[in-house]
């Protein structure tokens, strides 16, 4: 009874990164208390495959080294909701949404636009091509490979976390690429006509044309977008390979 409670909150720790206290979209929509919930009956759930050799004298010394795992297992989670955010930010900017910002009760700030579209979209494909149980298994792999209160110190590579984290910034700009694409050979069309006619307001004629050309050209991209968030998310799952000892 001892090591099944000391089984549950030590993986209850791992999976607070994870789930609450910074959690990844969509478990940022739900209130705390849920969260914590869900966090623990997880734990519960996956103690039964991954039993803890410690003592509860002894839980508080492992509970660092449980959280670090866990921010190591959550990170590639946190860089997909980056990425996206970004290149969302930046197709605002473009299509001239720039002023234009969704409040976030969850999180309590403004997002923008486009970014908060992404996020959503890789919410839905997340539920729609049941990547949350793939989710679910690679976190009981995780536990199966390192077991509550096994470290990871000594095969923990750096280096690993940030060729992750560029992976997925480059993923995600190459998704929305042809929509850059376009929005610039809109622009470069634009400034001839600005040259052509100089008494007109070319800046109010264009805003709409982008926000028609980029709706336009973000709906095109949708499958190529699908696929992307995919692969994000397989990215995201490469720390359980620190775990078995291969990159």
């Amino acid at each position: 009874m001892e090591s099944l409670l000391a089984s549950v909150l030590l993986i209850g720790f791992r999976l607070l990164p994870l789930l609450v206290v910074a959690p990844v979209f969509p478990f940022n929509k739900a209130p705390l208390m849920v969260r914590v919930v869900l966090c623990f009956c997880l734990a519960t759930v996956l103690s039964s495959s991954a039993t803890a050799q410690v003592a509860l004298s002894d839980l508080w010394s492992h509970a660092g080294n449980e959280i670090f795992l866990g921010v190591i297992f959550a990170f590639g989670f946190h860089a997909i909701v980056a990425a996206l955010d970004m290149v969302g930010k930046l197709l605002d900017t473009q299509m001239g949404f720039t002023a234009a910002n969704i409040f976030d009760p969850a999180g309590d700030h403004a997002g923008g636009l486009l970014s908060s579209l992404l996020i959503m979209l890789f919410g839905l494909l997340l539920l729609s091509r049941d990547l949350h149980l793939q989710l679910l298994k690679g976190a009981a792999v995780w536990f199966h490979l390192l077991p509550p209160g096994v470290s990871l110190w000594e095969r923990f590579d750096a280096m690993v976390m940030a060729g992750i984290l560029s992976r997925q910034l480059m993923i995600a700009f190459v998704m929305v690429f042809p929509v850059f694409l376009g929005l610039w050979l809109t622009d470069i069309a634009f400034a001839f006509l600005s040259r052509s006619m100089p008494q007109a307001n070319i800046y109010f004629v264009a805003l709409p044309v982008k926000i028609v050309m980029g709706g336009f050209l973000l709906i095109l991209t949708l499958p190529m977008m699908s696929e992307g968030l995919v692969r994000m998310f397989s990215e995201a799952l490469r720390p359980i390979g620190l775990a078995g000892g291969y990159p």
